[in-house]
Parts: structure tokens; C-alpha cells; sequence
């Protein structure tokens, strides 16, 4: 492995040297020579070089073909499939990879699988004229009247999607309506309310999403309680208010964001996984909940804790198991009077100092050396410590 830079392109990359090789002949094949795509590149605009960078980036998933012809990639950031024809794939396998546009597309794969990676548009795919077999199951899908175009296409699969013009396909593919997200009255009715709102597709997909969580969960409330374990199509919870929740509880949810948060929920909870910390490291957003009185976030990568500063209602704090050095943002936290930290990096306390209320602080595995900060606070038994 080595780092794989063209003179001509600002670009380092840890890359095999037959990925290397792989991506010069087809320079070669395409362009005549490096040379001649070197100057090339002279005359293109930035989204060009940036195109061509992504080409050079993905020859590594060579080494991940399991044939000569086939290839499954799982939870990489991939914008564009076109390497695949670098690749001279024919069956390609895309998994959980989000930001996926069929800008760029390939011409020699006649089988493609995209699955659970938030597409809700399939235009440009109408190119990928030796599609034979295409699965788009389990994306955000609204319209997908390109896939009609399609002339080679004979197996065509898309269940658990938001798709409006289902029926257009539904006779030659034996697609049903039943087997969406949501049913397909609420999603022609989420349509048109976003035409008479004027908002953004990126809203109407908001929409029809806290709808399928709706249905996905109602059964669920108990006392005002819900209790989310595991589930990949969590991302956000702002549905939790139609469902009147107050409490509520996230476990080993990886895709979890606070983009759009509820305003009724008091009691919030992320859990992430003990031996291998989540995901989850910007939270930004999470200062809108400025109702929320309990609030656990443990096991994820969290660093900076700066939009809890927002939270002053809060009584019960536990960020167990993150990455924080910085507290500072809790020193107006007035209300806090539990608070776990066990397991980060801080090694200054000053901040805390202020918070008469607290009557426990868990401190324990961090690198704090002077406890001085806390020598005068009211309660003598407040925080727990790491005993040599």
C-alpha cells in the first residue's frame, strides 16, 4: 500500500499498487496516454477534477471483489457509481451508502443493487441501458418513472419506498402498492400539501418519513413512553410529538441525528454499544430540546458538548463513555443535580463549581489530578473518584 499522487492532481490516497496500475491503463484506454489526460484536466472545471478523483479513489475497491465481475460495498461515502466500469463490473451490490446520485453512471453492468441508502430520485439511471436485474428496496424513492427506459430491464424490485407513480410500473413488474413505507393515499397527500406549502423536496421527504415512523411505532406508546432498539431507519424523532411521547429511550440506533428534534419529549436517552463506541459524535441541534429535565447520552464519540449549554431545565445528565475534555459549557446548568462523566478526557473541573444543586458527580476515569474546584461545595459526599 502507498500513498497514489498524479502530478497533476493535489490528491493522496492509501491505495495498492495494481490499483495503481489498474487506473493508469485505463487513462490509457481512455485518453491515449497520461499525458493526454493530464492536459485534459487543464481545461476542466473543478466538479470534472472532482470526478476523476473519484475514480482514482475507488480502483481500491478492486481488492474487495469476491469475482472479476462482482462487488459489494457496505457503509463507504460513495457519490457516484461510474467506477464500476474502471472495474468492468457486472454486478454490483451497494449497501447502507449514503449520497449516491446517478450523475455519473456506468454502461456495463446489466445487474445493480442499492439498498438502504436514502436515494429519493433515480434520475440519470434511464443511462444504464444493459440494466437487466435492478433492487432499489428500502430507499426514499418518490418518482421512478426513469426505470421505464429501462428496455433490457426483465427483474425490477422496489419495496420500502415512498413511490407516487408506483402504478406505472406495477403491471409489467408486479410491484404493489402494500408494499411501501406508507401507504400510498398519504404519500399523494403529503405530495400535494407540499406543492400548496411551497417547501422542499428534502421537507416532503421529512413528511412522509415521520409518517412511516408513525405507523412503524404507534403501537409502541406506553404511558408516554417509547422505547427504540437497534433500528438502522432511525435518524430522526421529531415524529415522537404526533405520538404525544415524553419519554424516550434510543438503543444501538447508529444513524440517530439531532437535525430534527421534538419538542415534547423530557426524558431522552441514547444508548450506543459499551465495547465499541458508536457513532454519534456532533450533536448539534440538540439545543432546541430546551425542555428536556433528563437527558443520557453514553458510548458514542461525543466531543464537544457546547448546544447542551441551551438545556437549563435539566436536573439528570449522563454523558458516560465519550470523547469530552471541554465541561464549560455546563457551568450555567444551575438546575443539574446529577451528573455522570465517567470515562472521558477532562481533566479540568473549574466549571462545575457553580452547580450548588448537584448531589452526585461520577468523575471516575478521566485525567483529573486537582479536585480544588469542588472542595468547597455544599455536599462533602458529591463526587466519585477514581481510588488509587
Amino acid at each position: 500500500m502507498k500513498n497514489f499522487q498524479f502530478a497533476w492532481i493535489s490528491y493522496n490516497y492509501t491505495i495498492s499498487s495494481a490499483a495503481i496500475q489498474d487506473f493508469q491503463k485505463y487513462l490509457g484506454d481512455n485518453f491515449g496516454s497520461e499525458s493526454a489526460a493530464k492536459k485534459l484536466m487543464e481545461t476542466q472545471t473543478q466538479d470534472q477534477t472532482n470526478n476523476i478523483i473519484d475514480d482514482i479513489k475507488y480502483c481500491h475497491l478492486k481488492q474487495k471483489c469476491t469475482n472479476f465481475n462482482s462487488l459489494t460495498i457496505k457503509n463507504e461515502a460513495i457519490s457516484n457509481i461510474q467506477f464500476a466500469d474502471i472495474l468492468n463490473l457486472k454486478d454490483l451490490v451497494i449497501l447502507n451508502c449514503y449520497n449516491i446520485q446517478f450523475v455519473r453512471t456506468p454502461e456495463k453492468i446489466t445487474a445493480l443493487t442499492i439498498n438502504d441508502c436514502g436515494i429519493y430520485n433515480v434520475v440519470g439511471i434511464e443511462k444504464m441501458h444493459q440494466l437487466v436485474s435492478l433492487n432499489l428496496n428500502n430507499n426514499n424513492i418518490l418518482i421512478i418513472e426513469q426505470v421505464a427506459f429501462l428496455k433490457q430491464l426483465s427483474s425490477f424490485s422496489a419495496e420500502k419506498n415512498y413511490i407516487l407513480d408506483i402504478f406505472n410500473l406495477s403491471q409489467q413488474f408486479q410491484l404493489s402498492s402494500n408494499n411501501q413505507k406508507v401507504p400510498s393515499h398519504e404519500v399523494y397527500q403529503c405530495y400535494f400539501n407540499s406543492i400548496n406549502q411551497n417547501i422542499s423536496v428534502q421537507q416532503l421527504l421529512d413528511q412522509i418519513y415521520d409518517k412511516y415512523m408513525i405507523i412503524k411505532y404507534k403501537t409502541h406508546i406506553k404511558q408516554g413512553k417509547l422505547t427504540i432498539k437497534n433500528d438502522p431507519e432511525l435518524k430522526t424523532f421529531m415524529f415522537t410529538d404526533q405520538l404525544d411521547v415524553v419519554k424516550l429511550q434510543i438503543i444501538l440506533c447508529q444513524n440517530v441525528s439531532f437535525e430534527r428534534t421534538p419538542s415534547k419529549v423530557k426524558n431522552l436517552s441514547l444508548r450506543g454499544q459499551y465495547w465499541n463506541n458508536s457513532n454519534l459524535e456532533r450533536i448539534d441541534g440538540i439545543e432546541k430540546m430546551v425542555q428536556l429535565e433528563q437527558l443520557q447520552m453514553c458510548y458514542y464519540r461525543i466531543n464537544n458538548i457546547q448546544p447542551l449549554e441551551a438545556l437549563k431545565e435539566l436536573q439528570i445528565l449522563s454523558l458516560k463513555s465519550n470523547n469530552i475534555s471541554d465541561v464549560s459549557p455546563l457551568e450555567n446548568l444551575t438546575n443539574l443535580q446529577k451528573l455522570d462523566l465517567w470515562q472521558n478526557a477532562i481533566s479540568d473541573i473549574q466549571s462545575l463549581k457553580n452547580l450548588k444543586n448537584l448531589k452526585k458527580v461520577d468523575l471516575r476515569r478521566n485525567q483529573i489530578t486537582n479536585f480544588y474546584a469542588l472542595s468547597d461545595h455544599p455536599n462533602r459526599n458529591l463526587y466519585d473518584i477514581d481510588k488509587k
